[in-house]
């Protein structure tokens, strides 16, 4: 029996149009329901393509202007913050004029000056507490935040200067973002001979090695300009630290290339020498364990010579008077000698009444650049206008100074800056306004750090205490002087 399949080919063409027709039913509903003519690649894929690109431009600007909304709403954050601070400044102003009223007693002026204290410290928590997002933004902080993020992701950024206001840095760029900081050495030898002991009076060393320094001596100790041995350097070893060579002073080669150890070395110029004086450039001088080197009068206590590279594991303390701690001697204006540190401790003061820096010239003295690579320093005086780091007093110069990784804490300094005013700053080492900052204020300088904006209100506020305490002086000078004249009358009626 022969097999017989049925078909109907009109059902089936029936329902392929009825298919059809779904489909494009569907399409037209929802091109209706949307309002867009291209609802998927499908059904124009150069026009969906160019509608997607064109959607994600305008979502990247909704957002953009959601941004400038929050940057917006920040700014009134920290402009209420900044408007509370300059009210609190003008009470601070009322309350100095009213306290200098004569219908005041010293009870009312007890009671304001507690007024006067609580607003600065109103003015501190205003500047500590302003925050939006949980960013404070009147410390300086986020200044800080912000510039370290544009050098990690290389945004170009062009900071203002901090120190003057008026200049700006390099911008950022991939090409001159700061590479993490390495530790960086001359990687000079320290001889091992054995020691030699030099004798008392003017010794000069031909050969290199370590010597010892006796007891009690006295003289000048010079390195000669090519001494022999394997390892060209000398290393100077104090046989009795504890006790302080009074009248102990070292010269260098007289052609520079010095390569000049000091341990545990412990001298004090008491004749307004160099204690150490470098000649020439190209001088190395590496510190071990603890040395004191004082000085004072004119002369640097280290002089730089044509240039100095200071290095090592040690510490190394000093007072400078007129002349540079570590730089050059009182009235050299030509001297243009380059000085880098590369690591260690150091403790140096300016002693009173001076107006050398403790790292760089002195009194009507110049230097050349001064740039630290590394080291821990606390840099200190009592009355000296010097810089910590930079130019003395006086018509004086100092070239670029260069900080590149550097724990600096600055004790009680009147000088105007850290460093000198004019000094070339690089963007890693800005010239940071340093004035008069407590001695336990630590300030660290690793890349791009900044002051905190309050230590500004700190200066203007310890300005206006010092202030009102000369008028207080002088207000009861003269309450003293009127009670005195008001008492003559008195005393003529009681002789009649």
């Amino acid at each position: 029996m022969a097999m017989i399949i049925k078909n109907d080919a009109s059902s089936k063409s029936t329902l392929n149009t009825m298919n059809k027709n779904s489909v494009d039913r569907a399409k037209a509903l929802k091109r209706l329901s949307s309002g867009m003519r291209i609802n998927g690649a499908g059904d124009d894929a150069s026009g969906f393509a160019i509608s997607e690109r064109m959607r994600v431009q305008i979502r990247g600007l909704d957002q953009d202007i959601q941004n400038t909304k929050t940057g917006s709403n920040m700014l009134s954050v920290a402009d209420g913050g900044v408007q509370n601070i300059l009210e609190e400044l003008r009470s601070l102003k009322e309350l100095a004029i009213n306290a200098a009223n004569d219908h005041n007693s010293d009870q009312d002026r007890k009671t304001l000056q507690q007024e006067f204290d609580q607003r600065k410290a109103d003015i501190e928590d205003i500047a500590s507490s302003t925050n939006y997002n949980g960013k404070r933004l009147l410390d300086g902080t986020y200044s800080r935040y912000r510039w370290e993020d544009q050098l990690v992701s290389g945004t170009p950024a062009t900071p203002t200067d901090p120190a003057d206001g008026t200049s700006a840095y390099p911008p950022v760029s991939p090409g001159n973002v700061p590479a993490a900081f390495t530790p960086v050495s001359t990687g000079v030898l320290e001889p091992n001979d054995p020691p030699t002991t030099i004798p008392n009076g003017n010794y000069t060393i031909t050969s290199a090695g370590v010597y010892t320094i006796p007891s009690g001596y006295s003289g000048t100790i010079t390195i000669a300009d090519d001494v022999s041995g394997s390892v060209k350097g000398v290393k100077l070893v104090q046989a009795d630290p504890s006790t302080a060579l009074t009248n102990a002073y070292i010269v260098g080669p007289s052609g520079g290339n010095a390569n000049l150890w000091l341990e545990n070395v412990n001298i004090s110029d008491s004749a307004g020498q160099n204690a150490i004086k470098f000649n020439g450039s190209g001088n190395v001088l590496s510190i071990k364990g603890s040395n004191t080197v004082l000085g004072g009068g004119d002369k640097a206590v280290i002089n730089v010579g044509g240039g100095l590279t200071v290095e090592g594991t040690g510490s190394l303390t000093s007072a400078a008077g007129t002349g540079g701690g570590i730089g050059t001697d009182s009235g050299d204006k030509n001297n243009a000698a380059p000085l880098t540190i590369n690591s260690g401790t150091y403790n140096i003061t300016s002693k009173g009444g001076s107006a050398g820096s403790a790292i760089g010239s002195g009194i009507n003295s110049s230097i050349g650049d001064i740039t630290i690579n590394g080291g821990t320093f606390t840099l200190g005086n009592s009355g000296t206008w010097g810089a910590p780091i930079g130019a003395g007093h006086g018509a004086n110069n100092a070239g670029g100074i260069y900080i590149n990784n550097a724990k600096i804490n600055i004790a009680a300094f009147d000088a105007v800056s850290a460093v000198a005013t004019g000094a070339r700053c690089t963007r890693q080492a800005q010239c940071l306004p340093m004035a008069r900052l407590s001695s336990t204020t630590p300030m660290f300088l690793p890349s791009a750090r900044r002051v905190p904006a309050s230590a500004a209100v700190k200066m203007v506020m310890s300005a206006i205490s010092r202030l009102m305490a000369a008028f207080w002086k002088y207000k009861n000078h003269q309450d003293r002087q009127k009670k005195r004249l008001a008492l003559v009358p008195a005393r003529q009626l009681l002789a009649r």
